[in-house]
């Protein structure tokens, strides 16, 4: 069997689809960090899956998920219950933990100067646990365009040459990188369509050699005045007969 599955992340409440014919196995490499995509976004617990006996409508159905906002959209509104009964975990923040310890040893005078340190390192964390997501999501990109295009018959590598590249979720083709900044659209995904502005851009650099396409996502923002980035890179390979 094959099985279209879909995860929630305890930490950021987002959801991860994938595709996997050993459903039980995946979930535990999920949350062991084996899987780049969702290393960063530990506990997941899955919420729904389907079951294919055939391998190309498990690919076709992850595709439509995973590209389609319909499609997508649709599925969570049939799993709103699940959705909202996996709630992510508790316990004290950084923040919350390093106060107490301060008050308890310095008194209250110093606090704001602790507690203005920490939420700016804290924004920071959380800047990079963004980035760390959109790069993973840049190389996904790549490889639902590879598997689009052996599954709709084309050459592998059809449209995936070498350069620099922007695309969102929502896009069937590479456009040439322009340096914009990703918007957050209503949907809560990161594009360049309508929506509201933020820090990040990505830009997705191909260098093809053969059967191999290399795959190296950068993605950089600014953070109080300072300058920040963060890779990720995979390699795709011909796996057409």
């Amino acid at each position: 069997m094959y099985y279209v599955y879909v995860l929630k992340s305890k930490k950021d409440n987002k959801l991860y689809i994938g595709l996997t014919n050993n459903l039980k196995k995946r979930l535990r490499e999920h949350n062991k960090g084996l899987t780049p995509s969702t290393r960063y976004r530990r506990p997941l617990s899955l919420i729904y899956y389907e079951a294919y006996l055939s391998p190309k409508d498990a690919q076709v159905r992850e595709q439509k998920l995973k590209k389609f906002k319909k499609s997508y959209q649709e599925l969570k509104k049939r799993i709103i219950n699940s959705f909202r009964k996996c709630k992510s975990g508790g316990g004290f923040t950084l923040i919350e933990t390093i106060t107490a310890i301060f008050i308890l040893t310095t008194g209250i005078l110093a606090l704001s100067s602790l507690i203005s340190y920490f939420i700016s390192a804290s924004s920071i964390s959380g800047q990079r646990l963004i980035a760390a997501y959109l790069a993973q999501e840049g190389i996904e990109i790549v490889r639902n365009l590879r598997d689009t295009n052996l599954l709709n018959g084309r050459s592998w590598d059809y449209g995936l040459n070498s350069g620099d590249w922007q695309a969102d979720y929502n896009d069937a083709t590479l456009s040439p990188y322009t340096g914009s900044f990703l918007n957050l659209e209503g949907s809560g995904f990161y594009g360049y369509g309508s929506g509201n502005l933020t820090v990040f851009k990505r830009k997705i650099n191909l260098q093809k050699s053969g059967n191999v396409l290399k795959i190296l996502v950068e993605v950089s923002w600014q953070e109080r005045g300072r300058s920040h980035s963060l890779t990720a890179q995979a390699n795709l390979y011909n796996w057409q007969p």
